[in-house]
């Protein structure tokens, strides 16, 4: 019994942690679509917020260049989102005007790099015309950061779960194997009690000869005692 219930163990616990593990991986690839996803939909929504407010000033009459207002507002916004790497605000050939980080003025909006994950937006004035961008600089190693702990999250969940299934494999293997190969035990005994009378087919028939013997010769000395 010892030797079955291994090989059915050494069988089946390796697919329900080979399932589990698989599940795992496309939980995470899911989970991290989904995250990117809600990242860059934030990012969208505070450009397109930072461009509304650019486009009503430029309304007025206020050109892109003299929105001052607009530096403590890129900081105030950065200080919201830890993602952030910077928000600029650049002017139409592409040279940082305004950003949350004071570094970034004067540079070109398009030197961007691996490390970060850029939102932009296009700021038009009344007549269409693009006089600028507004770009949501994420960073990437933060993000990475957060995904990091997500995967973590999902492989302490994996290996618990495996450790449960490989438990649940052994007890369902071995509460069956251990009622069959009771039930086999006790029909094997039941077969050897069944042989053993079964050896002597004809004891009952010698039994009952040395009975009547026996009587037989009681009568003989009863007779020669008279």
């Amino acid at each position: 019994m010892r030797r079955l219930a291994i090989i059915l163990l050494l069988t089946i616990a390796p697919v329900a942690v080979g399932a589990i593990a698989l599940g795992a991986y496309l939980n995470f690839g899911s989970i991290r679509i989904i995250y990117i996803s809600l990242v860059h939909s934030r990012f969208d929504q505070l450009a397109n917020r930072i461009g509304s407010d650019i486009e009503v000033a430029l309304s007025f009459g206020l050109p892109l260049a003299g929105q001052d207002t607009l530096t403590p507002l890129l900081s105030r916004e950065q200080s919201n989102d830890p993602l952030l790497e910077s928000i600029d605000v650049a002017a139409a050939d592409g040279e940082v005007l305004f950003s949350s980080d004071p570094s970034r003025i004067g540079a070109a909006i398009a030197a961007l790099d691996g490390a970060v994950d850029v939102r932009s937006r296009i700021v038009a004035n009344d007549f269409g015309v693009p006089v600028g961008t507004v770009a949501v600089r994420g960073s990437m190693a933060r993000i990475q950061r957060q995904l990091d702990g997500v995967a973590a999250a999902v492989e302490r969940t994996a290996a618990i779960t495996g450790i449960i299934a490989v438990l649940l494999c052994t007890i369902v293997i071995l509460v069956p194997l251990r009622a069959f190969y009771a039930q086999a035990l006790g029909a094997a005994r039941l077969a050897d009690d069944g042989s053993e009378g079964a050896d002597d087919p004809f004891g009952w028939a010698i039994a009952e000869v040395e009975t009547a013997h026996a009587a037989i010769a009681a009568r003989l000395a009863d007779r020669r005692g008279d």
